[in-house]
């Protein structure tokens, strides 16, 4: 990789590690369960086998608790590997520009980065 595309990977690197941390910023962190939370799932799980939508709206909540648990789990898989994989797809982006005016560091070229990178993460 030359020193160009080197500075590409970086830019590109950092701009997602910043929207990364901008999602954390609004988000915040996922707080633990406090009592009063507690209280009510015990009163639901006890609840559940006597009405179905309790039991329907409980495993409503565990399917989206593991959906976010694996939103994170890809998240940190994405921040771990991002590095090797924006060098591989700058590399294709490289051998795909067919035109000499193009510039690889022009902003749709990077949209079509980050593209690629979701597509390639979706792929795992």
């Amino acid at each position: 990789m030359n020193p160009a595309q080197e500075r590409l990977a970086k830019t590109f690197v950092a701009r997602e590690r910043k929207a990364k941390k901008d999602v954390e910023t609004i988000v915040g962190p996922v707080p633990a369960p406090g009592p009063a939370l507690q209280v009510v799932l015990v009163d639901a799980e006890q609840k559940q086998f006597k009405d179905l939508h309790v039991k329907q709206r409980l495993e409503d909540l565990k399917d989206a608790i593991f959906y976010v648990e694996d939103l994170l789990n890809l998240i940190s898989y994405e921040d771990f590997d991002v590095v090797r994989v924006t060098k591989s797809l700058l590399e294709s982006v490289v051998r795909n520009t067919t035109s000499a005016t193009s510039k690889v560091w022009e902003s749709d070229n990077l949209d079509i980065l980050r593209v690629e990178l979701k597509k390639n993460s979706r792929e795992k």
